[in-house]
């Protein structure tokens, strides 16, 4: 009883201490575009101190719009096959500023980029993902670096809890105790891990600097989520065009609203970017 009981008063000191985010100011106001020229894998990230499959599609995207890449649907060979993509590379990646970005496009691409110059994303499906715990501990230590977080714990963390649980097993195994009291022992050890693994999951803690990069992401995602009719109340707002809707793509599909954007330039974005090719001979926003 005791052993998890010190563990969970542990862990809770620990995270009252180092885990929890500074207080903001609480008003977010509309903003116009992502705060310091950050990606949409990072915004993705500070906004929800996690990673989703959704922030890897919106970089893609987002690398696109840069001109590394263009994304070309590909149309279906029969009735039961999928829709797939063909990515082609458009040019040379020594320009790419994150070594995240850089790792996401090797990912596709292989290292000898150079070599490669179009990749299936179906072909992608058994390989890629082996990249991506690569490419979020790039992105942590990007933004560590950039003083967004005080406290950000990576993997390493875990994997030391699961050697650690198994190493107390045995030694609880080898003490000469009686067969409940060893029962006893391993289910308060696995308790005990459980409370840190779900502490640990909880640890990571923005800096003020990081709190006040998410308002304004939040404003950002305000100003994409709403209608026209109060868009156009914000003073300075940028002008609706089709170049304003590629370059904040990427981050509405983080931000979960790439659909109310896509909406309001239903009728304005009606051809296809330089990055996007449809074979189909169709194309809306």
């Amino acid at each position: 009883i005791f052993i998890p009981l010190i563990t969970f008063i542990f862990m809770f000191g620990r995270w009252h201490k180092k885990g929890r985010d500074p207080k903001g100011s609480g008003i977010i106001v509309p903003e116009y575009d992502a705060p310091n020229g950050l990606t949409p894998i990072e915004v993705g990230f500070l906004l929800s101190d996690k990673f989703r499959k959704s922030d890897i599609s919106a970089e893609i995207i987002y690398l696109a719009t840069k001109g590394y890449l263009k994304v070309v649907a590909v149309e279906k060979k029969g009735f039961f096959s999928k829709n797939d993509y063909k990515l082609v590379r458009q040019k040379d990646f020594s320009t790419v500023e994150n070594d995240f970005d850089k790792k996401i496009l090797d990912s596709i691409f292989g290292v000898k980029s150079s070599l490669v110059s179009t990749k299936n994303l179906s072909s992608l499906e058994k390989k890629f993902y082996t990249s991506i715990s690569k490419v979020k501990d790039l992105v942590k230590k990007n933004l560590k670096s950039k003083e967004y977080y005080k406290n950000l714990p990576n993997g390493i963390s875990i994997m030391v809890l699961i050697v650690f649980f198994f190493i107390s097993i045995k030694a609880v195994a080898l003490l000469d105790f009686s067969s409940r009291n060893v029962l006893l022992l391993i289910c308060a050890f696995a308790v005990s891990f459980i409370i840190v693994g779900i502490f640990q999951s909880l640890m990571s803690a923005k800096s003020i600097k990081g709190v006040k990069v998410r308002e304004q992401i939040l404003g950002l995602k305000k100003y994409l989520s709403i209608a026209e009719k109060d868009r156009l109340q914000f003073h300075n707002a940028p002008e609706k065009k089709p170049e304003l809707f590629e370059k904040l793509l990427p981050y509405a599909m983080v931000l979960g609203v790439e659909k109310e954007w896509a909406e309001e330039f239903e009728n304005i974005y009606t051809t296809p970017p330089s990055w996007y090719e449809d074979q189909h001979g169709t194309f809306n926003s």
